[in-house]
Formats: C-alpha cells, structure tokens, sequence
C-alpha cells in the first residue's frame, strides 16, 4: 500500500531554484513531518508480532514523500475481508478493489491462527479459524484512516503544508 505526496508545480519549481542551504532547510521540514505521520500509523497499527508496524515507512526524494506499508496482508488489515469489509470515501475504491479476493500470498491461515490462539490462550482456535474464513476480519485502520476514524491524507496534506510553510519561514532574511 502507498500514499504519494506530489508536489505542486510552482513550488517544484521554486524549490530547484533555491540554493543548498535552502533546499535542506526545505527537506528538514518535510522529513519532520513524515517522520511524525509514520510514527502515527506505526501506532495505530494492529501488532500481534509487529510484522506490520515494522513494514510501515516512507521514502523521500527532495518534496515528494512517499508513505508504504510494505507487507501483502496491510490492506487487508486497512480495509477488512469478506463481510466486514468497509473502504473510506476517500481511499478511491479502484485502489481498494486491487485487494479484493484472495491474497497473492498464500499463507498457511490455520497454522497462523493456531500460533495466535496460542499466544491468547484460545483452546478452540479451529473455531476461530472457520469463523474468520466464513465472515472476515474486521477493519482495523492505520494508514490512510486513523485509528479513530479521521481521513489520515487530509491531515498528510495539511500537514505537508505546513512543512512547506515552515521551510519558506526558516530561509527568509
């Protein structure tokens, strides 16, 4: 799963025109902030082993900021399967139908589920996993949905500008 930041044209612009010293004042600003947005969604993330907390990260190239959960089950965990799935009116739903079936990696569920039951002290796990594989998991939002239910890419984009606020402020005489 990704969410890109692109630049606006004027300030891709503007910032090729700037020197060193402003262009790193500029990337300190948004590397600030990405630093920030990913600790929220690691947070917000479900941990059982922290697979998925660990696979969250982002990448930076000058402004533009690219946000990753790099695991094949994050969207499933993001949006929820079968029955229970529900897909935020700002995630756009051909990204979302991407992930609609079964995953492209297949994973041995009952041995996963038995080691969960395992660690929850769950006896009857193959309950569990019938259940799951009849109804689904529910959603549980850490990338682009807050853990309490806000639109994580307004509050990346308000907070991009912010960055980018910020930046122009630290290299004005």
């Amino acid at each position: 799963m990704n969410i890109v930041i692109k630049n606006i044209k004027e300030v891709e612009r503007y910032f090729g025109s700037l020197n060193q010293n402003a262009k790193a004042a500029m990337k300190i600003e948004i590397t600030d902030m990405a630093n920030k947005v990913k600790s929220e969604m690691q947070a917000d993330a479900p941990v059982d082993v922290a697979r998925l907390k660990n696979a969250i990260s982002y990448e930076q190239q000058d402004l533009k900021v690219t946000f990753a959960a790099r695991t094949f089950y994050a969207p499933y965990m993001e949006f929820g399967t079968k029955k229970k799935v529900h897909v935020p009116s700002w995630v756009a739903s051909d990204y979302a139908a991407k992930y609609k079936g079964p995953a492209p990696v297949q994973t041995d569920s009952k041995k996963a589920i038995a080691q969960w039951a395992s660690k929850k002290g769950v006896q009857d796990w193959k309950s569990v996993w019938w259940h799951i594989m009849k109804n689904g998991v529910k959603p549980h939002p850490f990338f682009f949905t807050t853990k309490n239910g806000q639109n994580r890419l307004q509050i990346i984009k308000e907070r991009y500008i912010a960055a980018l606020q910020q930046g122009l402020k630290n290299i004005q005489p």
